[in-house]
């Protein structure tokens, strides 16, 4: 991250991923997950890369207990 470029991760509804590009906000995609709703808890970008970020979290499968989920954005 830096000034020109921030990045956020949440979920109010479905997992979302917002890219601060200096000047506005813009989504990310967020990939589905095979096995129930993500729930993003935290988010890391990679030193010296204004683009490459990890977003981690969970997910709720319908059945019951929760699964961990990672997406990666290069």
């Amino acid at each position: 991250s830096s000034p020109a470029s921030v990045w956020a991760a949440g979920t109010v509804g479905t997992a979302s991923v917002l890219h601060w590009n200096g000047t506005s906000w813009a989504p990310e995609s967020t990939p589905a997950s095979p096995d129930g709703q993500p729930i993003l808890n935290g988010i890391s970008a990679v030193r010296g890369s204004a683009t490459e970020v990890w977003a981690a979290g969970i997910t709720l499968p319908t059945g019951g207990g929760y699964h961990t989920f990672a997406i990666h954005h290069p």
